[in-house]
């Protein structure tokens, strides 16, 4: 039998936090400090408009992983130590993807504008991770749901036919 897995208490998952918050917010500082000196070295407009969707991007990220794992507080107390950021599936995992994804495109577009191409990855990401939620409401049709019930057979007209 494996053994059983460990809960994290209050305290861990506050320093787990906060320590992932800073660690990927330093990626997209760096990540964008490097991409905003091409831009003005280089300047073109899809540089340009690619920087400003990706800082959006980051700055996006950063708001949600922070509101995921935002602590409660009485006093000096930790009362709750926020949600853990690295759940597995997690809203957490998937803004750090996100960040992770957006820094090596920035990265990548350094050497090569096509790499700005791959920015349609993001939203198919997120139709695989939602088509789950949503397939069954988009299948369905409405046959089914205004079908009318079948009626009853009559009990003595059955009673004939097996008599």
């Amino acid at each position: 039998m494996p053994p059983k897995q460990r809960t994290k208490g209050k305290q861990e998952i506050y320093n787990e936090n906060q320590a992932a918050l800073e660690f990927y917010w330093r990626i997209s500082l760096c990540s964008s400090a490097v991409q905003i000196i091409s831009v003005v070295a280089f300047f073109s407009w899809l540089r340009s408009l690619a920087t400003a969707l990706m800082i959006g991007m980051h700055y996006l990220a950063i708001r949600v992983m922070r509101s995921i794992a935002r602590p409660k507080f009485s006093g000096n107390q930790l009362i709750d130590g926020g949600i853990d950021l690295s759940l597995t599936n997690g809203m957490g995992e998937h803004m750090k993807d996100l960040i992770l994804f957006s820094a090596l495109l920035q990265f990548g577009a350094l050497f090569t504008d096509y790499f700005w191409c791959l920015i349609v990855v993001a939203p198919i990401r997120v139709v695989y991770i939602v088509w789950p939620l949503l397939s069954p409401w988009l299948r369905s049709s409405s046959e089914n749901v205004q079908e009318k019930p079948k009626p009853k057979p009559n009990p003595r007209k059955e009673r004939r036919i097996y008599k």
